[in-house]
């Protein structure tokens, strides 16, 4: 079962040093069960998502690996594993991400890291203010704010 609320009230810019490396902020590392994780840049995602191992595996059961083994499917397979790291913090907090995940996510030297519930983002900070500015009033009503 995935996580909902491990993630949230946390929107920080961090910046990237000369090895890629980032400095995993306290109120994030306190939602991960692990000082290992996954980042991944789903298909059609214009930011990274970090994930525990736990919470991953409940998604790519219920999505990924669900439809069968079909040769679509392993070709989606394929494809989202291989825009997928495995990370691990080191003894100052600090995770590498890959150049890949990086210019997928089109991240110069900021990243803005922000909590997302079951996931952490990381973001290039003007494509989350770009995607913030989109969102509007009609995006919310038909959630209800009674609870």
């Amino acid at each position: 079962m995935i996580s909902t609320m491990q993630f949230s009230g946390s929107d920080c810019t961090r910046t990237l040093d000369a090895k890629n490396r980032i400095v995993m902020p306290p109120a994030f590392k306190e939602g991960l069960k692990e000082n290992t994780f996954y980042v991944i840049c789903f298909p059609n995602d214009n930011y990274l998502r970090v994930y525990n191992e736990e919470d991953l595996n409940s998604i790519f059961n219920e999505k990924l690996f669900a439809s069968g083994g079909g040769k679509d499917n392993l070709r989606r397979q394929r494809y989202v594993f291989s825009r997928m790291i495995k990370c691990e913090l080191d003894s100052q907090n600090r995770f590498t991400i890959s150049q890949k995940l990086i210019d997928l996510a089109g991240i110069d030297k900021e990243v803005r890291m922000i909590g997302a519930g079951t996931r952490i983002e990381l973001w290039n900070p003007e494509l989350l203010d770009e995607d913030f500015g989109n969102i509007s009033e009609e995006d919310f009503e038909d959630f209800d704010s009674d609870y």
